[in-house]
């Protein structure tokens, strides 16, 4: 942590070479919840939480399955996460009371997709940016030389991906907040 007041650096913990992956500070900036990988060999991530003030880490969800931090409750009692336990992109709750987690963790929405947190509003409203088919590729011969077209366009069948904003409020369904609009592109993973 960084002291901008007085340009002094403490380290909380040494993570080695593995990639850590999203971190989020509590709302009362108590703790540190972070997904990583519990062993060099493995790419699934576990859910760890880090008090700032350097006292013993805690396991918060600890399962075979790939788990990411998505952000805190307002309230600072729970901690969304998404897991692909079930097979699907979920998104799950672990309540957090004291700095530890008194029972297990809970499903909030099923089959909801790769997304990526954008956090949440003072009352609680979750948004993310999901990952959806949106846009046709063409792949065709072109002559950079001539600057002409050799061969007529084929389409590729829903390859490519765009982002949408959406906000998962946790009474209700998942809504669109801004149709249309894309926030990156990228490949598709493809099996042939």
């Amino acid at each position: 942590m960084v002291s901008v007041p007085a340009g002094s650096v403490r380290v909380l913990k040494t993570l080695g070479l593995r990639a850590l992956g999203k971190m989020s500070f509590s709302p009362d900036a108590r703790y540190i919840a972070y997904d990583f990988p519990p062993k060099d060999d493995l790419k699934e991530r576990d859910i760890l939480l880090l008090p700032v003030d350097g006292s013993r880490e805690t396991p918060l969800v600890q399962h075979p399955a790939d788990d990411i931090v998505l952000g805190w409750a307002p309230d600072g009692k729970s901690l969304l996460f998404a897991s692909d336990r079930t097979g699907t992109w979920d998104v799950w709750r672990v309540q957090i009371v004291g700095g530890n987690s008194p029972g297990s963790s809970e499903l909030v929405k099923k089959d909801i997709g790769r997304i990526t947190s954008l956090g949440f509003t003072q009352k609680g409203s979750f948004y993310y940016s999901l990952s959806i088919a949106m846009q046709e590729i063409y792949i065709a011969t072109v002559d950079l030389a001539q600057g002409r077209i050799l061969t007529p366009p084929a389409a590729v069948s829903r390859r490519f991906l765009a982002s949408i904003s959406t906000v998962l409020e946790m009474t209700n369904a998942p809504r669109r907040v801004a149709p249309g609009d894309v926030v990156w592109s990228s490949w598709a993973r493809s099996k042939r």
